[in-house]
C-alpha cells in the first residue's frame, strides 16, 4: 500500500503547502485586518499559541486522524458517491473550512482540504492524506514556532517563496512518478499466471 515515491512526495509537499497557508494569511490580513485581529485572539485564549504535550497530541495527531477520517474518509466518499470527484473534493473542502469555526483558519483549511482530498484519493488510501495532515499540523504546531525566531529580510521571504514553488514541483512529481511505479507494479503481478 504505501510506495516510497509517494511518501517522499508528500513530505516534499509539506513545506509548499504551509508557506502557501501562510501566504493565505497574510493576504487576509491585508485585505481584512480585522479577521485576523479576531483570530490571533482566538488561538490566544484557547490557548492554541502555546506549545504543550495535550496541545501536539490533539492538534498533530488526534485532530488530523478524526478530521481525515470525517472528511477524507466519510464526507468524501459520500459526496464522491452522487458527483465528481472535483465537484465532492470542493464539497468536502469547504466543509472542513466551516468546520474551524473562524474565517481565517476556515480558508486555508478549505485550500489544505482541497488537497488533501486529491492526495487522498489519487493514492486511494487515506493513510496518505492523514500522513500529510499529520505533518502539515506538526510544522505549524512545532516547527513554525522555531521559524518564528528567524529575522524577516527581502532574502528570506524571496528563499521562502523559492521554497514554496520547489516545494509542490518537486512533492507532485515524486507522487505521481510513485502512483506510476505501484501502478506498474500492480499490473505486472495481475499479468504473472499462478
Amino acid at each position: 500500500k504505501f510506495n516510497p515515491l509517494m511518501v517522499l512526495g508528500v513530505l516534499a509537499l509539506i513545506p509548499g503547502a504551509q508557506f502557501a497557508s501562510n501566504y493565505i494569511c497574510v493576504f487576509i490580513y491585508l485585505i481584512k485586518p480585522d479577521w485576523w485581529d479576531r483570530y490571533e485572539e482566538l488561538m490566544e485564549s484557547s490557548g492554541l499559541s502555546e506549545i504543550s504535550f495535550l496541545i501536539v497530541l490533539y492538534a498533530v495527531i488526534l485532530g488530523p486522524i478524526c478530521e481525515e477520517l470525517i472528511f477524507r474518509g466519510l464526507t468524501l466518499r459520500m459526496f464522491n458517491r452522487s458527483v465528481s470527484f472535483w465537484v465532492a473534493n470542493i464539497c468536502q473542502a469547504v466543509l472542513f473550512g466551516i468546520f474551524h469555526m473562524n474565517i481565517v483558519q476556515g480558508i486555508y483549511a478549505c485550500a489544505l482540504g482541497i488537497l488533501l482530498g486529491y492526495i487522498c484519493e489519487k493514492s486511494g488510501h487515506i493513510y496518505y492524506s492523514i500522513f500529510m495532515h499529520i505533518l502539515f499540523n506538526f510544522w505549524g504546531t512545532v516547527i513554525s514556532t522555531l521559524l518564528s525566531e528567524i529575522s524577516s529580510s527581502v532574502f528570506t521571504e524571496l528563499l521562502i517563496f523559492v521554497i514554496t514553488i520547489v516545494s509542490f514541483i518537486i512533492g507532485f512529481i515524486l507522487f505521481h512518478r510513485g502512483l506510476a511505479a505501484r501502478d506498474k507494479l500492480n499490473k505486472t503481478s495481475l499479468e504473472i499466471p499462478c
